[in-house]
């Protein structure tokens, strides 16, 4: 009950109680309980009401992005990027003027996210090293957020064949994860070192995005 009403409630109450010493004066102080307790069951609804507006509310400023994250994929990378692969719609993907893309998700999606792209990354990097098509890879070791790898090969095979196309997909994943980390698209990097297994020398050291389009060159 507010206290503009409490203060009306309080002062027809008064007065009906000095207004009369007879027992009429007791009807109308029943009367004037009841007009009360009517005034505060009617105050009891508005503030439920209140409180359920406010509820909506707080539902409304979740969907608006308090749960949310945003992030830019750059240009470079936008190129290669499915929405599809995320699940995502179209809702969720913005085409920028400059190629980059904007793409919202949720704060359990974004941990998700994060989490498959490290075990993707984790993964390719074991099956480097296993897959009959890459003979040279013999050890790949990298930090926590793939920003550095360190790729032992035997310098000949690596040198003869297309190993290299297995450390440049190593590299796109790894900026990938850095974009969906939150990194600045100005600042992502993934420098990978080639060292020869048998003289431990680092005699390649290649930096993405940098290298990217030279890469993408080769490719073709």
């Amino acid at each position: 009950m507010t206290i503009a009403k409490r203060l009306l409630s309080a002062s027809a109450l008064v007065i009906l109680l000095a207004g009369c010493a007879t027992d009429e004066s007791n009807d109308e102080e029943q009367a004037a309980q009841e007009m009360e307790a009517e005034t505060d069951a009617e105050d009891q609804e508005t503030e439920t009401a209140v409180e359920e507006e406010s509820d909506d509310e707080g539902s409304i400023e979740v969907d608006k992005g308090l749960l949310s994250t945003e992030l830019t994929l750059p240009a470079e990378l936008a190129e290669t990027f499915d929405p599809a692969d995320l699940e995502l719609t179209e809702a969720d993907v913005t085409q920028n003027e400059d190629g980059s893309l904007t793409i919202k998700l949720s704060r359990a999606q974004h941990q998700a996210l994060l989490d498959e792209l490290k075990q993707t990354i984790t993964q390719s990097v074991e099956e480097l090293k296993t897959d009959e098509n890459y003979q040279s890879f013999k050890d790949i070791t990298f930090n926590d957020d793939f920003s550095e790898f360190s790729v032992v090969v035997d310098k000949a095979v690596y040198e003869e064949g297309f190993d290299g196309f297995g450390v440049m997909g190593l590299a796109i994943s790894a900026l990938y994860y850095q974009v969906f980390e939150g990194k600045d698209p100005e600042n992502l990097s993934s420098t990978i070192e080639i060292k020869d297994e048998a003289s431990g020398e680092v005699f390649s050291t290649i930096v993405y995005p940098d290298d990217l389009e030279e890469s993408l060159d080769l490719e073709e």
